[in-house]
Formats: structure tokens, sequence, C-alpha cells
């Protein structure tokens, strides 16, 4: 009985809700990680001892600003190359090292020799362009 009460409380003689349209969000033109974990594996056999993830982004599109903004496509790219790489990482397929907090991350095979060998990036590379 309580229940009959309630909803005739909110009860306002309003017509119902239409729920038969949906919101879709502005489509963009941004990287997936699906497009990077297809893409970074190939990678390695290239550079067997590895390279910074940096090397990992697709190539810049000579249209991006007509697709999405460039900034954004940018961002996406690094976004989803990292999280290909973790998940690629994760299913042992590849290793990613980070030296110290701020410095680049590198990806290599997981056979390949420790990061600890590789020259460390300038201070150019840290600040993506």
């Amino acid at each position: 009985m309580r229940r009959v009460a309630s909803s005739a409380r909110f009860d306002d003689g309003a017509r119902d809700v239409d729920t038969g349209i949906v919101y879709q969000p502005p489509w963009r033109d941004v990287h997936s990680t699906r497009d990077a974990r297809e893409r970074i594996p190939a990678l390695p056999a290239s550079q067997p001892v590895g390279a910074s993830l940096k090397r990992f982004l697709p190539a810049s599109d000579a249209d991006d600003d007509r697709r999405a903004r460039p900034g954004l496509r940018r961002r996406s790219a690094w976004a989803s190359t990292l999280l290909g790489s973790l998940e690629l990482t994760r299913q042992g397929d590849i290793a990613l090292a980070q030296e110290e907090a701020f410095l680049p991350i590198h990806l290599r095979r997981p056979d390949a020799n420790a990061v600890s060998e590789i020259e460390p990036a300038d201070a150019d590379e840290l600040v993506p362009a």
C-alpha cells in the first residue's frame, strides 16, 4: 500500500518522458588502443634493444586538423600507445621499463637487454610536441 501512495505522490499529470532518444556524443577521429596493439609488436623486431615509447607512436597525419583537433589526436596517440603497450606487457609480449619518474618509458622485447644499458634520452624528448 505504501508503494501506491508514494507513486501517486509523484504523479504530477505530466506526459511520460520520451526515452527513445539516446544521447550520442560527437565522434572524434582519434587513435584506438586496438590499432596500437597491432602496431607495437612489429616494431621491436626492427629495434631489438628497444626504444622510447615515443618511437612507437603512429605517424602524424597530414590531415589531422580536418579530422579532429591536432592536440586531441596527439594526446589520443600517446594514450592509446601507452594502453596498448601495458596490455602487451601484461600478456608477456613486450617489456616496459622506466628508470625514474618523469623519464621516458622504454619498450623492448622481453628477452632484450635491460633499459639500464640504453642511452638516456635528452630533455627535449621528455616534452611531447
